[in-house]
């Protein structure tokens, strides 16, 4: 497994004046950056690094979304959306979205069929 197929975003942030970039499957690791291309592969090589690490002491290596079944990911996502709306309102910003639209996203999540 490589890091290639993990799930990265890279956003600006006023607080730190950089580019942040994360992981989602790594929810504990960021990596700051003035320009955005090097925060996404300051990101991307930590995320290698730490696969390496807990490969060699047999520690459990997250799967990609990419690879779960569509369900999961789907549930990923949409609880992401719901974690980055709830950080928004604690600091005083205007959430996203609304308690009624989390309710219909995470039922039309579940209740939408996937054709592959």
């Amino acid at each position: 497994m490589t890091s290639d197929h993990y799930t990265y975003q890279t956003r600006w942030s006023p607080e730190d004046n950089e580019f942040v970039a994360t992981c989602l499957e790594f929810p504990s690791l960021s990596w700051l950056d003035e320009d955005a291309l090097a925060g996404f592969l300051g990101i991307k090589r930590l995320v290698a690094e730490i696969i390496e690490d807990l490969r060699a002491s047999g520690e459990p290596i997250p799967e990609p979304l990419s690879e779960r079944p569509i369900d999961e990911a789907r549930v990923a996502v949409l609880g992401q959306a719901i974690a980055a709306g709830l950080v928004q309102s604690t600091q005083g910003e205007a959430p996203p979205f609304n308690i009624e639209e989390i309710i219909t996203a995470a039922r039309n999540a579940i209740a939408t069929p996937v054709h592959l």
